[in-house]
């Protein structure tokens, strides 16, 4: 069959997931910053075991350079319509560093709704730590795992990738053969 297959599991445990070589692996959604250092190598090491050689892995994350160098504290609020009423849900992200490698990261839920008491309530909220890859980070264990780095971008659309400034990190890798 042809398209993508999605496989559901725990990114340090690819080898025991993916049975046969794929041409191409993608991870996005900031998923990364969840696995500590050995986790992050078993991962990439998998990868690597289930790609056929010149096979692509795309990674995205956000750009960590970015934030622990210029001390951002959030991300930009995003908001939808709340399906339960006539107001919005909001998405609140902070972060706070925590250490060099390390930021603590607190993803909120704000409910508004105007003309009511209380206007805005939180739904949800949770403190998660996240390791604050960056490229060179990654890029060394990239290489350590069987990969090369084919290009770089600091967005989706292919925009170019600037550690001060890019709001993502995207990495294409090519897993090298033999």
């Amino acid at each position: 069959p042809h398209g993508p297959t999605f496989i559901l599991g725990d990114l340090a445990e690819i080898p025991t997931l993916v049975h046969e070589p794929h041409g191409a692996a993608i991870c996005l959604g900031n998923a990364l910053p969840h696995l500590d250092d050995d986790a992050l190598v078993s991962s990439l090491e998998g990868w690597a075991g289930s790609l056929l050689p010149e096979g692509r892995l795309i990674l995205q994350i956000l750009n960590y350079e970015r934030i622990l160098g210029q001390k951002i504290r959030h991300l930009p609020l995003n908001f939808r319509d709340d399906p339960d009423s006539d107001g919005e849900i909001a998405f609140l992200r902070l972060m706070t560093p925590d250490g060099d490698k390390h930021v603590l990261f607190h993803p909120t839920t704000l409910r508004l709704r105007p003309g009511h008491e209380p206007a805005l309530e939180i739904s949800a909220t949770r403190e998660v730590r996240l390791r604050a890859w960056t490229l060179p980070q990654l890029g060394q264990r990239l290489e350590a795992a069987g990969f090369s780095i084919e290009a770089t971008y600091g967005d989706m659309t292919e925009g170019p990738y600037r550690s001060d400034s890019s709001s993502d990190l995207v990495i294409v890798a090519i897993r090298r053969a033999g």
